[in-house]
This record gives C-alpha cells, structure tokens and sequence, in this order.
C-alpha cells in the first residue's frame, strides 16, 4: 500500500480518485481514447482522475493533462492492486487491470464490446461492479454521454444496492 500511496502522490493525486484504464490487449476491446479523455475531462471537475497504461502502451501524459488528468504506467501488478484499491474507483475496457482493480477491493465500471458478460463480468453489481455493453459489441458505437452517464450513477450509488 505505500508504494500504491507514492504513486499517487507523486502524481499529484489523493484518495478517492477515479482510475481510468484506456487500454486492452485487442483493438476491437478498446473504447476510443478521445473518449476516455472526455470522461477524463468531464470527471476531473469533481475527482481526481488517473489514466493508467501497462509497459508497452503509449505514454499519455499531455493527453491526460489536457483533460485535468493525471497519468501513469503501472508494470507491477502489486502496485496497480494497492494504486485501484486507494482511488476506491475504476473505469476501463475488459481487460485485465479492471480484474486486479476489482479483486484489490476497487469498485469497477467496464466496458464492454465484442466479449461476453456472461464470462468476462463474473462481479455482482450490488458490490459496486457494474457494466456497459456496447451496442452491437462494437465499443466504438458506446457514446461519451452514455459512458458519462452511467459513470455518473454508478459513482453516486453506495454499494449494496443495485443499478
């Protein structure tokens, strides 16, 4: 947990904050970055936002800073558990740090485009893990207003109660 405090720090960042997770190991399950940085935009005049990238994907740190953000790049999985448990949220694509984010004890928001929830989304929403399929499987068809709505809700439903 103190490195996962120190990142924070180092970034300006206190908890809660809201992590935002851009990336996905295929294409077709990445919702468009200029739209992750809308949420950003759009989230950062009430909490403090981190966009977070695995080793290997593209530094967004101007990106991030343009919509009120924060980034960072997480290659310790340690770290990215301790980081999603103190922020307490996290939005992002199906993929793999949504599961660390939730299975540190952070409430997730995903997206979801060509995959199943039934096999990718095996968290109960009344613990704070809601999802937003996309229409057609196609997450470039899921609009920033309806993300920002759902994120919306989702951030001002206490846990135990369902969407």
């Amino acid at each position: 947990m103190r490195e996962g405090r120190r990142f924070l720090k180092a970034r300006g960042l206190r908890a809660p904050a809201v992590v935002l997770f851009p990336g996905a190991g295929k294409p077709e399950k990445r919702w468009p970055l200029e739209r992750f940085l809308g949420l950003a935009r759009r989230l950062s005049r009430s909490h403090g936002v981190l966009l977070l990238t695995a080793p290997g994907e593209a530094g967004l740190e101007r990106e991030a800073r343009s919509a009120g953000a924060s980034w960072g790049c997480i290659a310790d999985l340690k770290v990215l558990g301790a980081v999603s448990r103190l922020a307490g949220a996290a939005v992002g694509n199906d993929s793999g740090p949504r599961h660390i984010a939730a299975a540190s004890g952070a409430r997730t928001l995903t997206l979801f485009g060509p995959e199943g929830l039934r096999e990718w989304h095996p968290y109960a929403a009344s613990e704070g893990h809601w999802a937003i399929p996309a229409p057609g499987g196609r997450l470039k068809d899921l609009s920033e207003d309806s993300v920002w709505r759902r994120t919306r809700a989702w951030l001002a439903e206490p846990r135990g109660r369902r969407p």
